[in-house]
């Protein structure tokens, strides 16, 4: 008798992969014929659709003029890769147009003035008895590197131990902003160098 060999199943047809947990859910049959066209238009399968619509809906409170900045940035890139035909994650010219253009942005936007320390970060730098930053360029610095430390220890994360630790303790819940850096990985990837086996 031939033995039949377990396959995998269907590759994910969309951006998320990993996709090991089930959930089921009751609802109106329209509301799945709604997602299931929403999906299709969008050449995506229910299961990816519905995970870009939770991740898309979990977005915090903020003021209005950062996802309005942040759309102005989006056009700016689309501009410069429909001018270059290359993609800004790919290639290094149209990333340096890009940053320009968005340098440009934020300047014709941004607030005008002298440049001055912040009493916030004069304040802050104080408590801690450390040296303020006293540019714009070791704020920014400070604060791009954050993100990049977000994201890449979200690379390291087993959300499969984490969702049975928080379940066993029942009252906890992990900190919203972890789905964040993990939409982040997921979408920009991870600039991480393996380690050799022949460090020393």
């Amino acid at each position: 008798m031939t033995k039949k060999i377990r396959t995998a199943g269907r590759p994910p047809k969309g951006p998320h992969k990993g996709n090991q947990a089930a959930f089921s859910i009751r609802a109106r049959p329209e509301l799945l014929l709604k997602l299931d066209q929403e999906a299709h238009a969008a050449g995506k399968s229910r299961s990816q659709h519905i995970q870009n619509l939770l991740f898309s809906t979990s977005e915090p409170d903020r003021r209005p003029d950062i996802p309005a900045i942040v759309e102005a940035f989006a056009m700016i890139i689309e501009n410069v890769e429909r001018a270059t035909g290359l993609e800004w994650h790919k290639n290094a010219f149209t990333s340096a147009a890009i940053a320009r253009g968005v340098q440009g942005l934020l300047s014709y936007f941004s607030g005008k003035g002298e440049l001055t320390v912040p009493a916030k970060l004069e304040k802050d730098a104080a408590a801690l008895e450390q040296k303020p930053p006293t540019t714009p360029d070791e704020v920014g610095a400070d604060a791009w590197m954050l993100v990049v430390y977000d994201v890449e220890v979200a690379a390291l994360r087993d959300w499969e131990a984490i969702g049975k630790m928080f379940v066993r303790k029942g009252q906890e819940t992990v900190p919203t902003v972890w789905f964040k850096h993990a939409q982040l990985l997921r979408d920009l990837g991870s600039r991480r160098q393996p380690q050799s086996g022949n460090e020393t």
